[in-house]
């Protein structure tokens, strides 16, 4: 695709492409694009037309940027964007073209008589592309003569609607249910699949088959759905979401018509009498009221009108629509569930925004309730006492904190999804509950494991029946006096989970050997694994034989004093692991390792930390590519001589001046590789020259170093691809210089100066004309005097923070026109005074800085 090209990407700054529905407000249209132009940031709460102007503009000036306006079916506003400016591009895909290869059989031999069926369709499809993607999807799932002749004799030629219909009518009846209940959806929504899946389990379309489950069905027939082209993928952040074109929702409301229905504006007056699948703006719910068709609903969805505030339920609603499986609340404006939901005894899914505060006891009386959906970030008054009683409950979409406080939990025999379970001394809270609930996914946390007063009742648990949990954690609390490490040993080993675990935590487990399951092949899914503050634990089980191992992580394990052979288990360890850490083991003294090729093939990072008597380590493979060592007796890092392939890029973080002298250096081609460099604590006796074979060094970080303002100069002149310099609690710096005559300052972006406490000068920074980011935070010395005179000529400065440098009493009399952020916290009272005024001297020097914070 030619967005996605790689001459397009290098072309333009900034690239947006945004699906428009027909009818799509121009603010909503707006809001989309600013949504792409500045990533990260949430603009689905703004209703200031102006602002969201305002900040698009902001957003793309001085930027060449590509924007696509996908969907757009006529080209009556294509005067509005006659002003485009030259390295701007818009585009609208058109909706027409000749498409008729999609719909010629690729395979032609042994189907030669469909490939002439197809092109005589594609004919008849007059170049409409979404006409013969939907076909096309539909042809795919056949190769029957008789199925393609069917199409083929339908007027296809007439309405493209009509011809899409034709494909409607080939779906199975299981989705075209489906797919026409979707019409209650606003156009341009997006769909999450699992909601939609959930409602549509509510309402009875999905039906177990071959033992699967409704909710893998389900997923199936959406999948079904998207492969003929009945939905289109988006993507939102990192989520992928799904939407329908606008002729396939129009497709959508056509099928359905009698049966489903929305009420947007003065809609409501066009409601049939039949309607049984009802969509509402939440300030529309008040007109609704009192209709004859609300007892024969069985969906109600409020949506929150985006140009609207949001409504409350009116008073005596619930009563009004009894016979509702579906209903959504997420469009209102409520902090509490009315008591009277009960009534609501056909309630099979229940959604609620995230005002929500108050959930009533009532809740437990919907018996038949299958999915409850609460926003986690709500903060709730507490939670019914009776949830247990909710035996059909399969999903329930809250903070796990609430999850943990139902009683009786092992009632719910059916629910899916994460479970934080704590074990308590009393009925209903013991690990007894966790026996039948089979159907838990994703993570399982038990914690206060203390409170297990047997192994036999660590048994009943029963983890290894539960082949859908693939995190798993264990944890005692700190509090753990009452019993000694042998109970927890017991407790652990009756713990065992089942094959497919893929992430195991074990914390504060006082046991002073593995848990037998540990140490055999049984976890053979088992990707990471984390055992922390495990503190009487002396040996380490043969972890290296797990061959789905990719991340190990040991803190706090205060015993083990070894690491060896009875770690790996055996020759060809650990061919999986490229994460590796020990962080807090002050007993560890020695780690060796095996030699050859097969010891650690696929590492790529190490991190040593807290480890103060720790100085033996082994030789590293060469496939790492990061390497942490900090507070500990470690002086030399090797790298193995058995491979020669060199790093694409590493990463080095150290404390200790001889692993750069004496370890690294004599490996000089991962030091070329070097991208980024840490040194915290040290500088020792480094040779300036030394740093010469830091060619493709990108980001250094110098932390608590020991080094004058000279020594620093000479290090850095070397450095000529380097784009990021941070220098941290260096109370030896003084003055900050660009080495003369170098290539570095032309690649520096980024340089960062923070508690150095005699830094008192920076004039040579005018030359840095490529300086995007200048960042001065707890630096007593410096002043308007410390900046560059001439600051105007740093042309590439778009952002400049000084903050908590109390001498820094006016600004510099040469702002560059560049500069867009400018952050001033904590500095001398009367500068930050008089710029929160917005008037005199100094403000005029940077009035036209668009984001200013002081």
């Amino acid at each position: 695709m030619a967005f996605n090209d790689v001459s397009i990407q290098a072309h333009f700054d900034l690239r947006m492409w945004v699906c428009v529905s027909s009818c799509m407000h121009v603010m909503e249209l707006t809001r989309e694009i600013l949504q792409l132009a500045k990533e990260g940031k949430d603009y689905r709460g703004v209703l200031n037309f102006n602002y969201l102007q305002e900040s698009l503009v902001s957003a793309v000036a001085g930027k060449r940027f590509l924007l696509i306006l996908d969907d757009v079916w006529n080209d009556n506003g294509s005067e509005l964007w006659q002003n485009v400016d030259q390295g701007k591009a818009l585009l609208s895909p058109l909706q027409n073209g000749q498409q008729e290869h999609a719909l010629v059989c690729e395979e032609s031999s042994g189907y030669s008589q469909l490939k002439e069926i197809g092109r005589k369709i594609a004919l008849k499809l007059r170049g409409s592309p979404l006409a013969a993607k939907v076909i096309g999807g539909t042809l795919s799932g056949t190769r029957r003569a008789r199925d393609w002749n069917s199409i083929l004799e339908t007027d296809i030629h007439g309405d493209i609607v009509a011809t899409l219909l034709s494909s409607y009518y080939h779906l199975p009846p299981h989705l075209q249910c489906c797919f026409a209940y979707c019409s209650i959806f606003p156009k341009n929504w997006k769909f999450e699949p699992k909601k939609l899946v959930r409602m549509w389990i509510s309402q009875g379309f999905i039906q177990m088959e071959n033992g699967r489950s409704m909710e893998d069905c389900g997923k199936e027939y959406f999948k079904q759905l998207l492969l003929r082209s009945f939905f289109q993928t988006v993507k939102q952040g990192n989520k992928r979401l799904y939407l329908m074109h606008d002729l396939i929702h129009d497709l959508a409301q056509m099928v359905s018509d009698g049966d489903c229905g929305r009420v947007e504006g003065d809609m409501s007056k066009n409601i049939l009498p039949t309607i049984r699948h009802l969509s509402v703006s939440s300030n529309c719910l008040g007109k609704i009221k009192n209709q004859n068709y609300l007892k024969r609903l069985r969906t109600l969805i409020v949506f929150r009108d985006p140009l609207m505030p949001p409504s409350p339920i009116p008073d005596g609603f619930l009563a009004e629509i009894k016979n509702v499986r579906t209903l959504d609340f997420t469009g209102c404006d409520i902090s509490k569930l009315p008591e009277a939901i009960d009534v609501l005894t056909h309630l099979r899914y229940i959604a609620l925004p995230d005002t929500i505060k108050t959930i009533p006891e009532s809740v437990s009386r919907l018996l038949h309730l299958q999915t409850f959906d609460i926003p986690k970030k709500c903060q709730l008054d507490g939670f019914p006492e009776g949830m247990h009683q909710l035996t059909s409950l399969r999903h329930l979409g809250i903070e796990s904190k609430y999850i943990s406080t139902i009683r009786g939990i092992g009632s719910l025999v059916n629910l899916q999804g994460s479970v934080e379970f704590h074990v308590k001394k009393e009925k209903g809270r013991t690990l007894e509950e966790l026996k039948d609930m089979r159907d838990l996914h994703g993570l399982l946390s038990i914690k206060n494991l203390e409170n297990v007063q047997c192994k036999e009742e660590a048994c009943e648990a029963q983890l290894a029946n539960k082949q859908h949990v693939n995190i798993l954690k264990f944890e005692w609390s700190v509090a753990n006096l009452d019993f000694g490490p042998n109970i927890d040993a017991e407790v652990l080993n009756c713990l065992q989970p089942h094959p497919n675990l893929e992430e195991l935590h074990i914390a504060r487990y006082k046991g002073a050997s593995s848990p037998r399951w540990l140490q055999l092949k049984t976890l053979s899914h088992l990707k990471c694994l984390y055992l922390a503050n495990c503190r009487r634990w002396e040996w380490l089980p043969p972890l290296g034989q797990l061959p789905s191992l990719r991340v190990l992580h040991l803190k706090e394990m205060n015993s083990v004093a070894e690491i060896g052979p009875s770690f790996y288990g055996g020759l060809m360890a650990f061919q999986s692991l490229k994460d590796l850490e020990f962080d807090d083991m002050p007993n560890l003294v020695r780690w060796t390792g095996e030699t050859g090729n097969s010891f650690l093939p696929s590492l790529q990072k190490l991190k040593i930390s807290n480890c103060p008597k720790l100085d033996e380590v082994p030789l590293l493979p060469y496939t790492i590519k990061r390497v942490t060592v900090e507070r500990s007796k470690v002086s030399h890092l090797k790298l193995s001589p058995h491979c020669s392939s060199r790093s694409s890029k590493f990463m080095l973080e150290i404390s200790s001046t001889s692993i750069l002298s004496e370890g690294f250096l004599l490996h000089q081609q991962h030091l070329e590789a070097t991208e980024v460099l840490n040194i915290r604590g040290c500088w020792g006796s480094v040779a300036a020259e030394k740093f010469k074979l830091l060619t493709s060094l990108r980001k250094l970080r110098l932390w608590q170093c020991d080094m004058d303002d000279a020594r620093l100069n000479l290090c850095l002149q070397h450095l000529t691809v380097l784009a990021s310099l941070e220098i941290i609690d260096c109370k030896n710096i003084k003055s900050f210089v660009l080495p003369v005559g170098s290539r570095y300052f032309t690649t520096l972006q980024h340089l960062c100066f923070e508690n150095c406490l005699n830094l008192s000068s920076l004039a040579t920074l005018e030359s840095s004309i490529f300086l995007k980011s200048l960042i001065i935070e707890r630096c007593p010395m410096v002043t308007a005097v410390s900046l560059p005179s001439e600051m105007k000529r740093m042309t590439s400065l778009n952002k400049l923070s000084i903050s908590h440098c109390q001498g820094f009493q006016s600004l510099p009399s040469s702002i560059p026109p560049s500069l867009e952020f400018l952050h001033l916290v904590g500095c001398d009272s009367r500068l930050t005074e008089g710029l929160l005024e917005r008037q005199g001297p100094e403000w005029e020097k940077i009035a036209f800085i668009s984001q200013i914070t002081s």
